[in-house]
């Protein structure tokens, strides 16, 4: 048996529609609920970012100007393919060095 496909829904712009801001987690980079893609060539400082970014996200505090919104901090998970784990550790701790401020107990950054 085959299974009924429901018919494409559209929708028709006209100007008039209800705008609804977008929910940033980071200004201007990161939306609530969609995807983000970060794309460079090799060796710019991708790994770095999103690191960075990472950190971001658990303590709250800024990264290159964007302020994390606060109410969207929490748990993250690095899925790393290329990286160790030593080299993902050195990275935050870098960052912990660098910021004066530990992950913390609030919210982790995990990794596999």
């Amino acid at each position: 048996g085959y299974k009924k496909i429901e018919a494409l829904q559209l929708h028709t712009y006209t100007g008039d529609e209800v705008l609804e801001a977008r929910p940033w987690v980071i200004p201007g980079w990161m939306m609530r609920k969609c995807l983000t893609v970060l794309a460079g060539q090799p060796g710019v400082g991708k790994t770095m970012l999103l690191h960075m970014m990472a950190y971001a996200l658990v303590t709250g505090k800024s990264i290159c100007g964007r302020q994390v919104i606060a109410e969207e901090t929490g748990n993250v998970l690095i899925v790393a393919a290329e990286e160790t784990h030593n080299e993902i550790r050195l990275r935050i701790k870098a960052l912990e060095k660098y910021y004066g401020q530990p992950v913390g107990d609030k919210h982790k950054i995990f990794y596999r």
